[in-house]
């Protein structure tokens, strides 16, 4: 299923599937990470197949296994969220972190919709919010 949503997010936003799939991982590997222990994770990964085995290609702040990019724009990103830490630093940590797959700050925006979207209609608005609100640095993305 998680297939899908990375066509769809390709699709949507023009981009080869490869990098939908990284812009995907890294969203998801951020929810990992932050929404740990919450029912609510569980079942994200209980009814979207494959998407904690995508989570776990992209551990959220570990080394994006497929570097395609990021530069010194990424570098100082990440640079500046661990100087930063708290809500700012987990904020620029995730632009950090898209950068890295090739996506432009903007991309990754416009795929949050279109994520948020998918996620509805498989596991419910409910299950979705409570994840978006475990997920502060997410909020920049869906503003």
């Amino acid at each position: 299923m998680i297939e899908q949503l990375v066509k769809l997010v390709a699709n949507k936003l023009g981009i080869a599937d490869a990098t939908a799939e990284q812009g995907v991982g890294v969203l998801l590997g951020l929810l990992k990470d932050q929404a740990a222990g919450q029912p609510a994770l569980g079942e994200l990964f209980s009814k979207v197949a494959g998407a904690e085995a995508l989570a776990d290609q992209f551990p959220a702040g570990g080394e994006n296994p497929t570097p395609s990019g990021g530069g010194l724009m990424g570098g100082l990103l990440g640079a500046a969220a661990g100087a930063l830490g708290g809500k700012a630093g987990e904020a620029l940590s995730a632009f950090s972190a898209f950068q890295q797959t090739g996506l432009s700050v903007d991309q990754a925006k416009d795929m949050m919709p279109v994520v948020k979207d998918f996620m509805v209609e498989n596991v419910g608005e409910d299950t979705v919010r409570e994840l978006i609100g475990s997920v502060p640095a997410l909020k920049g993305f869906l503003d």
